[in-house]
Parts: C-alpha cells; sequence; structure tokens
C-alpha cells in the first residue's frame, strides 16, 4: 500500500486533475496514465474488477471498510447456508415420521423440537409430535423406540381429536 503526505492538500489525478488528498484511494502506475485515482475513477476504469496490475491501494479507510463488508457478506452467506440446510434436514425427518405413522394408521401434522428443563439443571432435546388417528391409541411404544433409535431423541405425542371425536364430545 502507497503512503500519502498527509501534508500535501491536493494530489494529481490520472486524467491531469487536481484531487483532494483524502478522496484519493488508490495509485495507477501505468505509462499512459500515471496518478491517483478516485472512487469514481476506479468505478469508471473496472481497475479491481480487470485485476489491473498497474493499480496500487492507497492507505485510506476505504480498503478496510471493503474488507469488513466482504467478511459480513460471508457471514450472512454462511448463516442462510445453515438455516438452509437445518430446513431441509428438519422437512426430511418430517416426511420420514409421517411416513413411519402411516404405518399405525396415524397422519402425523407437526413435529416441533422442544428442549425441556428438569429442575432448571439438565436439558433434554426432545421432539414434540402431533397426530391426528380415528382411534385413541398409545404410540409411545408402537413408534417412538423406532425415532428414539434413528434420532436419538426423546419422543412427545399429542394426539389431535378428529372432526368425529368433538361432535362425540358435545353431544354426548
Amino acid at each position: 500500500m502507497r503512503k500519502i503526505d498527509k501534508k500535501v492538500e491536493y494530489l494529481h489525478s490520472f486524467e491531469g486533475d487536481l484531487i483532494r488528498v483524502k478522496n484519493a484511494i488508490g495509485f495507477c502506475h501505468s505509462t499512459v496514465h500515471r496518478g491517483y485515482i478516485t472512487k469514481k475513477l476506479l468505478k469508471e476504469h473496472d481497475c479491481l474488477k480487470k485485476e489491473c496490475m498497474s493499480f496500487e491501494k492507497v492507505e485510506c479507510g476505504l480498503w478496510a471498510e471493503m474488507e469488513k463488508k466482504e467478511a459480513e457478506k460471508a457471514k450472512e452467506k454462511l448463516v442462510i447456508e445453515k438455516k438452509r440446510e437445518k430446513r431441509e434436514k428438519a422437512r426430511a425427518r418430517f416426511e420420514d415420521i409421517r411416513e413411519m405413522g402411516k404405518e399405525f394408521g396415524v397422519f402425523v401434522t407437526s413435529i416441533k423440537d422442544k428442549t425441556l428443563y428438569k429442575n432448571f439443571k439438565r436439558k433434554t432435546n426432545i421432539l414434540h409430535i402431533t397426530y391426528i388417528a380415528y382411534e385413541r391409541m398409545d404410540l409411545k411404544e408402537m413408534l417412538a423406540p423406532k425415532i428414539f433409535e434413528k434420532y436419538g431423541r426423546g419422543v412427545y405425542f399429542k394426539c389431535v381429536p378428529t372432526k368425529h371425536e368433538i361432535k362425540k364430545q358435545l353431544l354426548g
């Protein structure tokens, strides 16, 4: 990186104009147009995109700012990618458990990850599964062992009553 003498107020740009020291972000060593470059000239000539060998950065806050922005973008991309992977895994797990439920005549409607705390010390991650069944059945003995074996997590089941059961309760 090229250092600029801060005592000087103006520098020569490669277009022959005078530019303020605070606006200089680079220097062009090309024999065709030698001089300091501003942000505007840098964009016009696409020095960075062309990876111009004649271009040299000047010590200023712009380059640190750009590196910081690039790092933030990369970090955001990683976060988005992790979220996408997590959604895909959750969707695959949901479809898998839904298929397991079909074996027992049960329609799985939702699966949620829950964290349970016991005595505010130990936390346990479980799967909270909501399902619809025409007959009430206890899936803890039938389906929970398969899910625990495959996903290594405890399971809590909640049966949602069907319309038929709701009418029976209201009329009965």
